[in-house]
């Protein structure tokens, strides 16, 4: 019964492994999206304070990389799948180390 349990155990180990690993290449890979995304968005939230114009070719230029209009619109929804995809493979990993304990 010792070995049924410690194979059980050995496989929920590599399985959490496996959403770790899955959890970390994607935040890897989501980290550049996640930051032009924030300072951009950062800058936006500053438009009225007078720290730029309220409209030119600054604050164009803002929100169109905020929105990846800049790049391609298919950058802009990679950004999102990745983002999406690091937020639920954090939700899971949550939940198995909660349901653990």
């Amino acid at each position: 019964m010792t070995e049924a349990m410690s194979g059980e155990s050995t496989r929920t180990t590599s399985r959490r492994r496996s959403w770790r690993q899955w959890h970390g290449l994607i935040g890897l890979l989501s980290a550049p999206f996640v930051l032009v995304t924030a300072v951009c968005g950062g800058l936006l939230l500053l438009r009225k304070t007078g720290l730029y114009e309220r409209r030119g070719p600054f604050r164009d230029t803002i929100q169109q990389l905020h929105s990846y209009e800049i790049l391609l619109p298919y950058v802009g929804l990679v950004a999102v799948v990745l983002m999406i995809l690091a937020a639920v493979t954090g939700i899971v990993l949550c939940c198995q180390t909660h349901r653990r304990r």
